[in-house]
């Protein structure tokens, strides 16, 4: 009797072991089927959120530096070249303006300085060849020089020795000399008066000399040295001809020549 409730108990024990065996392996089975479940579902959506976010960010600046890089050198096409037609119109008519102004006003004073040169030397030989005619009716002749005549009378005559002494003696007397000698031995030989722009521009500033010689036309001479100088209104007289540059402007307004 007792050997039979100890196999029963035997038995029973197995059979609990049994069944907490197969309940542990039901309940992994259960219980991994539903871990791995829930786990597959959040880590899906935790993935998908981060790749979305880096890849979102991966993908924004790639396609910001692509992007960047054909929309500024297209638009840097389009500004240049709208740029440039808008520069050039803006340069054009500005240039055009500044330079139309300084060029009338350089073609103005070198025009009036050539043509007073031309139309005095041209109504000279007009005026001479009326006046000589009738010069002649009177008995009355003087000659014009050669250019060599007219260096021979210079190196003979001795105007350019004298002293010149302020206010007795001075540039109007050099000139009024020289043309005194040269009508002495019947030469033409004019005197002619300058006008600086200072002092003062309508007031003379200087004489000299002029003869209008056969070969060389009208030229301009230094009495106080017999220096051939060259002169037209709108340059300076000293420093052009090589003096010392003079502490007022020298430079010439008016010329008025006579005999």
């Amino acid at each position: 009797m007792n050997g039979k409730v100890v196999e029963k108990g035997k038995l029973i024990q197995v059979v609990l072991v049994c069944l907490i065996i197969v309940g542990s392996m039901t309940g992994y089975y259960l219980g991994n089927n539903q871990g791995y479940q829930v786990g597959y579902v959040k880590g899906d959506e935790s993935g998908y959120t981060r790749g979305y976010t880096e890849g979102d960010e991966s993908g924004y600046l790639r396609g910001h530096d692509v992007g960047y890089k054909e929309g500024n050198a297209t638009g840097y096409g389009v500004g240049y070249l709208l740029g440039t037609s808008t520069g050039y119109k803006n340069g054009y008519s500005a240039g055009n303006t500044i330079g139309y102004t300084s060029g009338l006003k350089v073609g103005t004073e070198q025009g009036y300085s050539q043509g007073y040169t031309k139309g005095n030397s041209t109504g000279y030989t007009n005026g001479y060849s009326i006046g000589y005619s009738k010069g002649m009716t009177t008995g009355t002749k003087w000659i014009d020089l050669t250019y060599q005549e007219m260096t021979t009378f210079l190196s003979n005559d001795v105007t350019n020795r004298l002293v010149y002494y302020d206010p007795t003696f001075i540039c109007a007397d050099f000139a009024a000399t020289l043309s005194k000698n040269a009508y002495k031995l019947g030469y033409r030989c004019f005197s002619v008066e300058l006008y600086f722009n200072y002092p003062s521009s309508s007031s003379s500033a200087h004489m000299i000399n002029a003869f209008n010689t056969t070969d060389r036309g009208f030229v301009y001479v230094e009495p106080q040295s017999d220096r051939v100088m060259l002169v037209a209104i709108g340059q300076k007289y000293w420093e052009r001809n090589g003096y010392q540059t003079p502490s007022y402007d020298d430079t010439i307004t008016k010329i008025v020549i006579f005999p």
